[in-house]
Order: structure tokens, then C-alpha cells, then sequence
């Protein structure tokens, strides 16, 4: 073998070896890592298919670390507070963590389990956070066609921030069949943000193995490597969207999301009215329902905000009053106008402190 063979031969076997160390210290850190004990994983296979099946054409479901009860897979999707019934006049409730929140903490809970009780009232909660007017569409019709949930009144809540959702979030992502009718909202893949599920599922899925530790650590390194790079592949992508300044940010971080409250272009607040106008002219087709109340309220920096530059001049509320004018199936109940006219009074130690979200 000559001089020029043995040196590849070298520079090849020194590659493998350091691949060979690579992989080993990375099996390692996943080892001890502890990743198949994470407190928010899919407890069994039900769970998990569900949340699978519904988030790739919800974009997500209510997150597998915020439920109480897991032994009902639908309750990533919604909540039976009391039976719908046809000797009851039953009301579905839709929206974002704002109608999650009725459910998901005691005391809300409690409280509209008592009144939906004591009036005869079949009550389903099916808010999740980040929930605006697009995805609202699409979970009615799953809701509909895979739970048969048919109710006489839909409360809708509208939120300050389902402008910046469904501009930020979910505009780019929306998926059509060949007719162009909206079918899906693609997930958050690779984008390691808050609606992503990738890593959850995989772990999930490899705990739920009947494997060695050994073996379940094997598939983990091997996926985490992929993840790795697909990430990477994907952080390169948005670079481009940046750098090409396309109209839907790359990454919707809170501050992108808010900055749609502190100015909007007109072309947006037109989109997101189009958006809301789908949602409720698809409600309006349904003959069963009597009646659609639709809830908006405003958040802190609407009325309390001591920088100017943080100051909310967009209200959801003046968008959704002027759509739903002379509606006579609509109602609207807008906590803005109430403020605004004094026949209600909102303190600042009202909002959640440090919730940017204004709970």
C-alpha cells in the first residue's frame, strides 16, 4: 500500500473513530439524561394516538403536562362539564386558554358545573391556548363529525391576541384540499416552540416500548441526532424567511404577537376579520344552533399601561361589534364597551400579575 492509500486509510479510520466517540458520548448524556422519566409524557398508546391524529390538523391540543384527568384521551381536545342531552339545552364553549381556564382551575370549574346543573344545562368546554377563529373552525368540525357534538349555543371567546395567532401563527401553515376548502393547520415541526410535540411523542413512544433501557436509549440517540439536524436544517429556513422579509414572522414570540395590538396595517386587521367571518358564517349554517354569543374583553395594556410604546390601539372587541352589527342570531358581549360606557369598573390588580396574556 502506498504512501497516498495509508493516508486516506488513516483520514478514514480517524472519521469513524471520532464518530465512534461522538455517538457514545451522546448515548451517554441521553442515558443519563433521564428522558423516559419527563413528568409530561403520553402515560399509553390511547392518549398518544389521539393527540397525534388531531394535532395535525389543529396545529395542536391542549398540552399532555395540563391535564388532571388523563384516563379521558378526549379531554386534550375538549371537556364534558355536563352531559349534552335533547331534554337540555346544551352549549359547547370555544376559544383560547381564556375558556380553558373555566375548566381547568377549581374554582371556574366548580362554579359553572354548579350552574350548568342547576339549570339544566348540557355544558362542553373545549378551549385550548392559542385557540383563535381558524382553529375554532376546524375543531367545531371534528367535534361535530367525530364526536357528534351538536349544540343549541356556541360561546365563542374572541381574544385580544387571535390577531397575531392567526396572522403570526397559523396564516402560512393553512392546508386545502383540491376544492380549496381549509382542511388542516400544519404543526409546529423542528421549531422547538410552544405547540411543538415532536421530542414528547418520540420519548413517549419509546417508553412505551417493551424494551430494554438499553435498547429505548439506542432509539433515542439515534432520533435525537435526527432532530439535531432537521432542526438545524430548519433554523437555516427561517434565516432565508427573515432575511427574504415575508410578511408572517419567522418565530411568533409573545412581543411579535403583542406588536399586532400596538399597531396593525389595515391589509392584516382585514385578514383577521376575513378569518373571524368564516368562523362565524360557518356557524351561522348550522340549523341547530339558536344561538352564537361571541365574548371579548380587553387586556391590561388596553387600559393600564404606563409606556406609550406598549400601549394596545387595536381592540378585537371594535372588529368583532362591527362584523356582528344588526346580526340577529349573534350576539356579542363586549366587556370593552361596558368599560368604556362605566356600567362595569376593571382594576388593575384585576389582570394576573406578569401575565403577558392578561388573565
Amino acid at each position: 500500500m502506498n504512501r497516498k492509500n495509508k493516508n486516506i486509510l488513516a483520514v478514514f479510520i480517524s472519521f469513524l473513530l471520532a464518530i465512534t466517540v461522538f455517538y457514545f458520548l451522546f448515548y451517554v448524556k441521553i442515558y443519563f439524561g433521564n428522558y423516559l422519566e419527563l413528568p409530561y409524557l403520553f402515560k399509553n398508546e390511547e392518549n398518544l394516538k389521539l393527540h397525534k391524529k388531531y394535532s395535525k390538523i389543529l396545529h395542536h391540543l391542549r398540552g399532555p403536562g395540563t391535564l388532571k384527568n388523563t384516563q379521558v384521551p378526549e379531554n386534550y381536545l375538549f371537556t364534558v362539564i355536563n352531559e349534552f342531552s335533547n331534554k337540555k339545552e346544551n352549549v359547547l364553549m370555544q376559544g383560547d386558554s381564556w375558556i380553558r381556564r373555566t375548566e381547568r382551575f377549581e374554582q371556574p370549574r366548580k362554579f359553572i358545573n354548579i350552574f350548568s346543573k342547576k339549570n339544566n344545562i348540557g355544558l362542553i368546554t373545549s378551549g385550548i391556548s392559542s385557540y383563535s377563529p381558524t382553529l375554532m373552525k376546524l375543531q367545531y368540525e371534528v367535534l361535530e363529525k367525530d364526536y357528534d357534538i351538536f349544540p343549541d349555543i356556541v360561546i365563542a371567546y374572541i381574544d385580544q391576541t387571535d390577531i397575531g395567532d392567526e396572522l403570526c401563527r397559523y396564516k402560512n401553515k393553512r392546508i386545502f384540499d383540491n376544492k380549496k376548502k381549509l382542511i388542516a393547520v400544519s404543526e409546529e415541526n423542528y421549531s422547538k416552540g410552544a405547540f411543538e410535540y415532536i421530542k414528547t411523542y418520540k420519548i413517549s413512544e419509546v417508553k412505551l416500548l417493551d424494551h430494554s433501557k438499553f435498547v429505548k436509549n439506542f432509539i433515542l440517540t439515534n432520533f435525537f441526532i435526527d432532530y439535531g439536524f432537521k432542526r438545524f436544517l430548519y433554523k437555516i429556513d427561517s434565516f432565508k424567511t427573515l432575511l427574504t422579509k415575508k410578511e408572517v414572522e419567522a418565530k411568533c414570540t409573545f412581543a411579535t404577537i403583542q406588536n399586532y395590538l400596538i399597531m396593525s396595517k389595515e391589509d392584516e386587521l382585514l385578514y383577521f376579520s376575513s378569518r373571524l367571518k368564516d368562523y362565524i358564517i360557518f356557524l351561522k349554517n348550522k340549523p341547530y344552533i339558536k344561538k352564537i354569543i361571541l365574548v371579548t374583553f380587553p387586556h391590561r395594556n388596553h387600559l393600564f399601561s404606563k409606556d406609550e410604546k406598549k400601549i394596545y390601539k387595536v381592540d378585537v372587541s371594535n372588529i368583532v361589534e362591527k362584523i356582528v352589527k344588526n346580526e340577529k342570531k349573534i350576539y356579542h358581549l363586549n366587556f370593552s364597551k361596558l368599560v368604556s360606557e362605566g356600567k362595569i369598573s376593571l382594576k388593575k390588580k384585576m389582570f394576573q400579575e406578569n401575565d403577558p396574556g392578561s388573565h
